[in-house]
């Protein structure tokens, strides 16, 4: 979902709002304020404090819940690329509305017609899984092609994966390399390691290895699992550990299988 850093307003007042309500709700005991400040510019027709507000009400009470909903509906009512974004996700998910991943849909294609090239990525996974929209790898492939050429990070790591696995188009590792390499995330890195690490026409065990650790290190619990495996020994159990407290199963698995404990927040997940 989309959570605006600051506003597009000209308005001196509205952006000085803003940056202290972003601050307020970053910091211990700041919200209420933070919230204040951020429905003064809402009343001021701000769209973005009308986002970041309805980000900062979605875990709230039960009105604020329904509020958040209301907030991105009139967000993306007055213009808003992410206010529709963020519309079409709760529809989408199901959070704090109904679930419609029909409806979900419908309002990915407005907020991509309205120039969110992540909304773009969002759709082409609807169409690639058949959620809300019959399955159509040739139509995800264009939307992730789109997405990524305009910027879109995981736009550009979903066309990787096309590329890579022969997905709506045929199989061109160059093009998933590339693709990878221009991502950069942590799931692109993992699976560039995946590309030199398993794939004959691409075998590079340095760069494999140095990819999955840059990703390990950056958080992606499938390449912690992967490397810990690759390396073996106590680093490998500290890439376990920390993969299984996030909540990877695979990772939990691996250290019941070496006797060791396993990190209690990944049980309660």
């Amino acid at each position: 979902m989309d959570n605006p850093s600051n506003t597009r307003s000209s308005d001196p007042g509205i952006v000085s709002d803003f940056s202290k309500a972003v601050e307020l709700l970053s910091s211990d005991g700041g919200r209420d304020e933070g919230i204040r400040l951020l429905r003064s510019n809402c009343d001021k027709g701000d769209t973005d404090s009308m986002v970041r507000l309805g980000m900062a009400l979605m875990g709230g009470t039960d009105d604020e819940k329904k509020e958040s909903v209301e907030l991105f509906r009139r967000a993306a009512d007055n213009g808003n690329a992410s206010g529709m974004r963020n519309l079409a996700y709760c529809y989408a998910v199901g959070v704090n509305v109904e679930k419609d991943k029909t409806k979900g849909a419908e309002l990915y294609r407005k907020a991509m017609e309205m120039g969110s090239w992540a909304a773009a990525t969002n759709l082409g996974v609807m169409y690639d899984y058949g959620n809300g929209v019959p399955q159509d790898r040739d139509e995800a492939f264009r939307l992730y092609t789109l997405a990524a050429e305009h910027g879109s990070t995981r736009g550009m790591t979903n066309l990787g994966e096309f590329y890579h696995y022969g997905k709506g188009t045929p199989v061109d590792l160059d093009k998933a390399e590339m693709w990878y390499l221009r991502s950069g995330t942590p799931r692109a890195l993992h699976r560039l390691a995946l590309l030199y690490l398993d794939s004959p026409e691409k075998l590079d065990r340095a760069k494999g290895m140095d990819a999955l650790k840059r990703s390990a290190d950056g958080g992606y619990g499938r390449a912690m699992v992967r490397y810990g495996d690759e390396i073996g020994g106590e680093e490998a159990v500290r890439y376990y550990t920390s993969a299984a407290s996030r909540g990877n199963q695979d990772a939990a698995e691996r250290l019941k299988g070496l006797g060791l404990p396993v990190p209690e927040s990944s049980r309660r997940r």
